[in-house]
């Protein structure tokens, strides 16, 4: 779907990419959620066949999901944080195959263009309207939970570098972090630590 300055897709969960018309790629307008997962882990495919419901049990307990009517006064928990390279591959898997994670220069370019992004709300919110998401979607996108990217607004997000994945983004629970390291296109290595708080968006090629 298109609107002359920019085109949405919709993944396989009913949730928006973005692509501005001079990109090579297209990303996910949101982090992915934890309903998204959950869209997946009932889907049937074989690529979630391992994700029983004792794991997600386990995971929940770790990772708390927010009130899916906005998050409550803690939205970054309505996204998926904490997961493994492997568990993030079964789901780009399931998306399609041309679906991966972002690399630091595409997410960067979402970084710079956060304000134009902003500025076609309405029209973006018009293309989204056509395709018939998910309720969530729709609800979501009006309270603005999107792009999620400027400072104290959004998650740390994985994003590949030279193959290699790297941290990079500024978490909007920013009380557990040292807040004066996180710039929005700051890259920083992977640590034990951080990986609860990882959330992801989904990437795609074109051409």
């Amino acid at each position: 779907m298109t609107s002359g300055d920019f085109t949405i897709t919709i993944d396989k969960t009913g949730f928006p990419l973005i692509q501005l018309k001079e990109w090579d790629f297209r990303i996910g307008l949101m982090p992915v959620s934890k309903y998204q997962f959950e869209r997946f882990m009932c889907s049937g495919d074989k690529s979630a066949s391992t994700f029983t419901d004792e794991w997600y049990r386990a995971y929940l307990q770790q990772n708390p999901r927010a009130p899916y009517d906005g998050g409550g006064d803690a939205p970054w928990k309505l996204f998926l944080t904490g997961v493994s390279k492997k568990e993030i591959g079964h789901f780009l898997s399931y998306l399609g195959k041309n679906h991966r994670l972002p690399t630091v220069q595409e997410r960067g370019l979402l970084v710079d263009s956060a304000d134009r992004i902003a500025a076609i709300h309405s029209s973006i919110m018009i293309e989204i309207g056509k395709r018939g998401c998910s309720d969530k979607v729709d609800y979501w996108f009006k309270k603005r939970l999107y792009p999620l990217i400027k400072q104290h607004g959004g998650l740390p997000e994985y994003v590949t570098a030279n193959d290699e994945l790297c941290c990079t983004g500024s978490p909007w629970n920013h009380k557990d972090f040292y807040e004066n390291c996180w710039e929005p296109q700051a890259v920083r290595p992977l640590s034990t630590s951080l990986q609860k708080y990882m959330g992801f968006r989904v990437a795609t090629s074109i051409g």
